[in-house]
């Protein structure tokens, strides 16, 4: 899972966060600097972009047992 430091949202993977973000027009920045390739949403890779490019936004967590129901 991966959080988002600045927003506090949890992702399920990263591949997630790269999407999510991309839908939500929060890639705007990196997309016109050309970061994701000609084509970002067809960019199977982009998180791995997306976290280079910001490496103190993102941080990986885990479940704590007490989270699996």
């Amino acid at each position: 899972m991966i959080k988002d430091k600045l927003t506090g949202k949890v992702y399920p993977s990263k591949n997630n966060v790269y999407q999510s973000l991309l839908k939500a027009g929060d890639l705007k920045e990196l997309v016109d600097k050309g970061v994701f390739g000609p084509i970002p949403e067809k960019n199977n890779f982009g998180c791995y972009n997306l976290f280079r490019a910001w490496p103190d936004r993102f941080q990986e967590v885990k479940l704590q047992e007490t989270d699996v129901p």
